[in-house]
């Protein structure tokens, strides 16, 4: 629902003032302005000179929400906060968040929870070249949908974004994580990703200056910060990424659980100890076409673990190294049918799965274990 500003705080307004803002230049109509002036449109004194059908229109609030839904709201020119943004827009309102760096939350000093942005209705947050939020997008499961787009988000000590629930698209957005998942998709979430990049820092990224997470994590100068995994898929979820690169992760690139479907086309994933890992349940399937997987940097499969399908359609294993003579390239790993857990014949797995893995289960008793562990190594 769409607040118009009181109509009868603007009674000492005149019809003059609203044909001057009307003659304004485009680019001062802020998304304020053009309410005020739809506000005053259908004011029974104020908009007497206005047209009969621009005053039904601004007296409609069908249309009026319509109309507001095509005004985009941007941050910091019509509000200060991206949480102001979200609690202003109408539903399926673009918010675009101009060149800078900001908080998910834009309360002062921070505190509980202030790393962290529930996405409750469904919008569409884009950025400008440069824009950088820091934190984790919390997308509400019982939000319809939406889109992030043209956008860097720096995980705050979780994961970049947490998706509950609804059908969302990520076009051309880099999730730089340093500690759990760039994107974790649980429930019966649908999504949609394009041209994104998600994972751990590359060489370009590598960070020139000590940074403190917010579970306290000491990050050394120059050394890469690297995602546990790139892609998490659980429970129902249905995942498509497209010309997506997935990289620098310490466990592996995507994780898939329980009933979950995964489908990487023209994909490529690097720097990771492996590409793949099933997690309880296994995934319902995983489907790659047309992918390439750099061999010198990961393996394929984290262990004996299996999703219930896997297809792998034309994609490439690459080979960045000549094998010597007589050893196996390792292709096979990659057409290998789908096994159930403990098919090796030791009857054991060489990794625990994700659900197994009481680390991952409990985050924050791995990053204090980190902290403790980074907080010694400096000290000594």
């Amino acid at each position: 629902m769409v607040v118009l500003p009181d109509a009868s705080a603007a009674s000492s307004a005149t019809v003059n003032t609203f044909t001057r803002a009307e003659s304004q230049s485009t680019a001062a109509h802020t998304w304020e302005s053009r309410v005020l002036a739809l506000a005053m449109a259908a004011h029974s004194r104020l908009g007497i000179h206005c047209a009969q059908s621009v005053c039904d229109v601004a007296r409609s609030p069908d249309l009026l929400l319509q109309i507001m839904r095509q005004a985009v709201l941007v941050v910091p020119d019509d509000v200060s906060t991206l949480v102001a943004a979200l609690h202003r827009a109408a539903p399926w309102q673009q918010v675009l968040l101009r060149r800078g760096e900001y908080n998910v939350d834009g309360r002062v000093g921070g505190g509980p929870g202030s790393s962290q942005l529930r996405v409750s209705r469904p919008v569409e947050i884009c950025g400008e070249p440069g824009a950088v939020l820091r934190g984790t997008l919390v997308l509400d499961k019982h939000c319809l949908g939406g889109a992030v787009r043209n956008l860097r988000i720096d995980d705050g000590g979780d994961c970049c974004i947490r998706c509950e629930g609804g059908s969302w698209e990520l076009t051309g957005v880099r999730l730089r994580c340093s500690h759990g998942s760039a994107l974790l998709v649980t429930g019966s979430s649908r999504v949609v990703l394009s041209e994104c990049v998600l994972g751990g820092e590359d060489d370009e990224e590598a960070g020139q200056h000590v940074m403190l997470s917010a579970y306290g994590s000491l990050q050394e100068t120059g050394l890469h910060k690297r995602a546990c995994f790139a892609l998490v898929s659980k429970d129902e979820a249905r995942i498509v990424a497209k010309l997506c690169s997935l990289r620098q992760c310490s466990e592996a690139a995507v994780v898939i659980a329980h009933a979950s479907l995964v489908f990487l086309e023209a994909c490529d994933l690097s720097h990771c100890t492996a590409a793949f890992l099933a997690g309880e349940g296994f995934g319902h399937s995983l489907r790659l076409d047309g992918c390439t997987l750099m061999k010198s940097a990961l393996k394929i499969w984290a262990d004996a673990d299996r999703p219930r399908a896997f297809e792998w359609g034309a994609s490439e294993y690459e080979e960045v190294r000549e094998e010597p003579e007589g050893e196996e390239s390792g292709y096979a790993d990659i057409v290998r049918p789908a096994q159930p857990r403990g098919a090796h014949d030791d009857d054991s797995s060489d990794t625990d799965s994700l659900e197994d893995a009481t680390a991952f289960a409990n985050m924050e008793a791995l990053m204090e274990e980190l902290d403790n562990a980074a907080l010694s190594a400096a000290a000594s």
